[in-house]
C-alpha cells in the first residue's frame, strides 16, 4: 500500500490521522496481515490499527519497555471496559 492509498483509505474511513513514519510502518502491518480477498479488509485493517495505537496510547512506554505483564495488563484494563471476550481477543492478538 503505498501513501496515496493510505490516505485514501484514511479519508474513506473519516479518520484522521498525521502521516509519520510509525503510521506508515502501523499500516504497512495491518496491510500485510489482513487478507487481501476479505470482503471486510478496509474494516479490518481500520480496527487492527486502531487496537495498535489505542495500546501505544495506554502503555504510554517505547516499544523495547514493553513486557508481557504490560500486555497482561492492557488486557485486564480491556476486560474492565466490559468489552465482549471476542473483542479483546482481536485487539490484544
Amino acid at each position: 500500500m503505498n501513501t496515496t492509498e493510505y490516505q485514501e483509505l484514511i479519508r474513506l474511513d473519516s479518520l484522521i490521522i498525521p502521516y509519520t513514519p510509525l503510521e506508515s510502518a502501523l499500516v504497512n502491518w495491518a496491510d500485510a496481515t489482513t487478507d487481501p480477498t476479505s470482503d471486510r479488509r478496509a474494516d479490518l485493517v481500520r480496527d487492527k490499527s486502531k487496537a495498535v495505537r489505542d495500546f501505544f496510547g495506554w502503555i504510554c512506554k517505547p516499544v523495547d519497555q514493553i513486557t508481557p505483564g504490560d500486555m497482561k495488563s492492557w488486557q485486564f484494563e480491556l476486560e474492565q471496559r466490559n468489552l465482549a471476550p471476542a473483542t479483546i481477543y482481536a485487539m490484544i492478538s
